[in-house]
């Protein structure tokens, strides 16, 4: 029996973040083989795996805080993504499902926790505020990918936004 209610949400909120790190932390590595040899975009994506895992960490410590306790799961080999067909844009795509989701089970338990005010302002403080700006720098990433388009454009992308 779990001492802290929330627990189990918990625990998939945080087994939701070290999937998506090992996402990120896939395509980071991709993006810097020589076959895609994008160096700016894979610095971006292995900072966000690190963000990510952080993140995983901050919920761990707060779990254990409320007397909770971590129960790791088996971590999924995210799809394979086919690296000749691989781009920005759908590199972009695919980490924005994975970012909705996060943010619906973020979500889900915050609305859940209507009588517990402090995992409330916890789920505030470390999760929603920065979805939020994550997200919306994704749906503007995506607007000028495709305004730009493939070739060329991805390089100049590459250069321009990626290596900020």
């Amino acid at each position: 029996m779990a001492l802290f209610v929330f627990e189990d949400e918990l625990n998939r909120m945080i087994n939701l973040k070290l999937y998506g790190s090992y996402a990120y932390k896939e395509l980071s590595y991709i993006f810097d083989g020589d076959h895609v040899a994008m160096k700016s975009v894979a610095a971006k994506l292995r900072k966000r795996a690190d963000e990510l895992q952080e993140k995983a960490e901050h919920m761990m410590s707060y779990l254990n805080t409320r007397g909770g306790m971590f129960v790791a799961t088996k971590i999924t080999k995210p799809p394979s993504l086919d690296s000749t067909q691989l781009s920005i844009e759908n590199t972009i795509t695919y980490v924005s499902t994975l970012e909705e989701v996060t943010n619906k089970s973020v979500l889900k338990l915050y609305n859940s926790a209507v009588n517990d005010p402090e995992l409330q302002g916890f789920l505030q403080d470390n999760c929603l505020h920065n979805h939020v700006a994550y997200m919306k720098e994704l749906r503007d990433l995506m607007t000028n990918v495709k305004r730009v388009g493939e070739g060329l454009g991805q390089f100049l992308i590459d250069k321009k936004y990626f290596s900020q």
